[in-house]
């Protein structure tokens, strides 16, 4: 017992400085003091510590289990982290690049818990082998960098307690090593060595956290400056590939979201590729804008045939609108409890009225827009918008069609800057809304609204949009929202369902087939634009040219499948409403390329875009994208072309990271990179191993017998005792025994019996073999060098 805790006591200092070093980093990168973030440090560090103090001595088979509960470990790391971006709908990645530099404080605690999880995995996992199985000061320096860069983002420049314990606990770690293999007395206790050395120790101590205390510090923060570009450039969405292709305006048109007009052909036409930056966008993540639409196609052209589309309706309205979803979830869980409700919508119910999902509010988000061209007429918003703000208070309308305009009659002005709130319509998996928008169809939502006037009073109330701090929580009468259910899914089947009578057949049959089994919007939509994806399209900037004026959709679906996002946002739309889905083709742009430097996204003329809606009952219009990127043409290749992509833009990721990161993080995955080969190169030993063991058990006797001596043969010849060509099997024998000390005389018998004599070894004599090279295999590892070892 006494040496058990004796053992225990090498642990302690580890321990404590992995915990102070964790701490101190989150300590400076939140910049205040969480007493549930030292709590998860401490217990993080028990759990892992003992984790590894248990795998410690358990070889190959430890390391495996290690990196088991490491996948285990991070799965659950980043599910908590998924979870609170998806109940924020805020990106991890920018909040932590936001709190590094000082931007923001650490407001979401899920976020912070996350981060601590992951830090304190890298601190207790490094510091524990780099001190309890393989001692190397210098990792353990390169560890500190990493909390002395944290303790660098940090506004307040002065040291603290946790600093300087940090400092001792780094300097006690390397006098305590230095005791365990000095000469000195070796009793129990941490510091039973010579009085001067510790005296020695104690100044080289104190010294520095002297200076460290008394000594100025500058005031420019060195900050992630470096490291925080890399990460932005990282997560940019990234643009077209291809930027040279030749333009023939004789062969093809050239798409442009800024030519609203009455019309918009669908045929060889080709995007715009320019880098001229048209706005500015300040928001909080990338947005679909809009800024044209149509309701009917015909002859190769979306053109405008309900004129009465165009017509606005005040931005409250919207808002209505956007609290479709919230109501249908309350009016759900109010049918718990009322007696013979159609046994169609128990699902739903349950859904609404279990605690298995949440109900989520979303918070009313601001974008800027500042412009380089003048606008007088339409502006550029995403569907949620619940408010533009001009100068002048002016007042803007919304359309049926989804955009946003200034009333014509208003005095004639010229924007270049104007600001919008808008909600984003994205759903986490987890809420209930989502849950219950994902099995809703025209047939649920009629089905419901039956009982809306048995159920609702006049009077009643939902609230559904929770605003910034400062600002009012918006609510609306229940039964209202629930009659604008009803109004906007009449205008959207009244107004964007039609088709040309004359669209060939085959693609009423297509539309079929890909919502075959299909039952609510959201499962059929989403299955048209996965047909895309998985069925060899191509994005291409030079799309042929339709063959004797036939309809181009046709021709792009069932023949070329090649085009731009013109084409595969029509031909969406035209699925779409083959299989009785209302949908509109959409013009814009898409502001998803991030400016480091200003924090705003930055449209170009090449981020014009046209992406399909689809109107989702019960819901409202929902944004997909059908448009593909890959060179593929078949979906086995297509999966593969993915993989491949996927894997390369991994690997460049992390290589252009490593390449543009700051020398000491350089130096700091050194010591990782090191690891990593190790691990793989041991597993993979390992596993040629297992796998080599279980066959020879299958060989017949002496291919048994033939395979273990080839394999003695191979691992002593790294030692220089292989056998020569002269030599006897027990000649060699002989030689090993002289030369090595080892002796193979039992197994050599056995091998010589059924080689020469044709004796037909038994099952114990290969298991005797086995285990022969078993222990010449230690033996060799251990007299050979430490690095020769590791590929042994």
């Amino acid at each position: 017992m006494k040496d058990k805790l004796k053992d225990y006591k090498n642990y302690i200092l580890p321990f404590l400085f992995s915990v102070t070093a964790a701490y101190w980093s989150m300590n400076s990168l939140f910049g205040v003091f969480m007493i549930e973030i030292f709590v998860i440090i401490l217990l993080t560090n028990v759990f892992l510590f003992t984790v590894c103090i248990y795998l410690k001595g358990k070889g190959i088979k430890g390391g495996v289990l290690f990196i088991l509960v490491s996948f285990i470990y991070a799965g659950v790391s980043f599910a908590i982290i998924g979870e609170v971006q998806a109940a924020y709908r805020s990106d991890f990645i920018i909040w932590f690049i936001k709190v590094t530099s000082g931007e923001i404080i650490p407001d979401i605690a899920g976020f912070c818990y996350g981060t601590t999880l992951l830090a304190t995995y890298f601190f207790a996992c490094t510091v524990f082998y780099f001190t309890c199985i393989r001692f190397r000061i210098f990792s353990i320096f390169l560890i500190s960098i990493v909390s002395f860069l944290f303790q660098s983002t940090n506004v307040d420049n002065s040291v603290g307690i946790v600093f300087v314990i940090f400092l001792v606990l780094f300097f006690m770690l390397y006098i305590d090593k230095t005791r365990r293999d000095s000469t000195f007395s070796h009793n129990e206790g941490l510091f039973q060595i010579n009085k001067w050395y510790f005296s020695s120790i104690t100044f080289f101590v104190l010294i520095p956290v002297f200076f460290s205390i008394l000594l100025p510090k500058p005031n420019t923060k060195p900050k992630l400056a470096e490291l925080d570009r890399v990460i932005s450039q990282a997560i940019q969405t990234g643009s077209f590939a291809i930027q040279n292709i030749i333009q023939n305006e004789e062969l093809l048109g050239l798409f442009n979201p800024m030519d609203y007009g009455g019309n918009r052909y669908i045929g060889a036409l080709t995007a715009p590729l320019t880098e001229n930056v048209l706005f500015e966008v300040e928001a909080q993540e990338p947005l679909y804008l809009k800024n044209g639409s149509w309701d009917k196609y015909e002859k190769n052209r979306w053109i405008l045939e309900n004129k009465s589309l165009t017509e606005g309706h005040q931005l409250d309205k919207n808002i209505t609108r956007l609290m479709k979803i919230d109501a249908i979830v309350r009016f759900f869980e109010r049918l718990e409890h009322v007696e013979g409700v159609d046994g169609r919508l128990d699902k739903l119910i349950d859904i609404a009225a279990g605690k298995r999902y949440t109900l989520i509010s979303n918070k009313e988000r601001e974008a800027v827009i500042e412009s380089n061209y003048p606008i007088e007429w339409i502006f550029v918003t995403t569907d949620g918008v619940t408010d533009v703000k001009l100068i002048g208070g002016k007042k803007v309308y919304k359309n049926e069609l989804g955009f946003c305009f200034l009333d014509k009659k208003e005095s004639s002005y010229t924007y270049d800057r104007y600001s919008f709130n808008y909600v984003s319509k994205d759903l986490p998996y987890s809420s209930k809304q989502f849950q219950i928008m994902r099995l809703l169809n025209k047939e649920m939502v009629n089905l419901l609204l039956e009982y809306k006037d048995y159920i609702l009073e006049e009077n009643e109330s939902v609230e559904i949009l929770r605003y910034r701090e400062g600002n009012p929580n918006f609510t609306a009468k229940e039964k209202m929202i629930l009659d604008e259910i009803i109004e906007e899914m009449n205008i959207a089947y009244d107004n964007f369902t039609s088709l040309p009578e004359k669209l060939p057949k085959r693609i009423y049959t297509l539309a079929e087939k890909i919502v075959a089994g299909k039952t609510s919007d959201y499962e059929k939509a989403l299955a048209i634009e996965q047909f895309f994806h998985n069925s060899g399209y191509v994005y291409d900037l030079a799309p042929p040219k339709n063959p004797n004026t036939r309809d181009y959709v046709d021709f792009f679906i069932f023949e070329s499948k090649r085009g731009i996002c013109v084409h595969y946002a029509t031909a969406m739309v035209i699925l779409a409403r083959a299989a009785g889905l209302p949908a509109r083709y959409v013009e814009g742009y898409v502001a998803k390329e991030l400016d480091k430097e200003t924090g705003k996204y930055v449209v170009k003329e090449k981020h014009g875009h046209a992406f399909p809606e689809v109107y989702i009952a019960g819901y409202g219009w929902m944004i997909f994208e059908p448009t593909v990127s890959d060179e593929s043409d078949s979906e086995f290749i297509l999966f593969l072309s993915n993989m491949a992509e996927k894997i390369k833009a991994m690997v460049s990721y992390i290589w252009t990271v490593f390449l543009d990161a700051p020398l000491w993080i350089k130096l700091l995955l050194v010591p990782y990179l090191i690891i990593v080969f190790w691990i793989f190169v041991r597993l993979f030993i390992y596993v040629k191993y297992r796998i080599w063991e279980k066959r020879v058990y299958k060989y017949d006797g002496k291919k048994a017998l033939e395979s273990i001596f080839k394999k003695i043969n191979f691992v002593l010849k790294k030692t220089g005792s292989g056998i020569k060509k002269h030599e006897t099997p027990l000649s060699y024998a002989a030689r090993v025994l002289k030369e090595q000390n080892i002796d193979i005389y039992s197994f050599v018998h056995s091998f010589n019996k059924c080689k020469y004599g044709g004796i037909e070894p038994a099952r114990e004599d290969i298991k005797r073999g086995v285990d022969t090279f078993k222990e010449i295999k230690k033996h060799v590892k251990r007299n050979s060098g430490k690095l020769k070892s590791m590929f042994i």
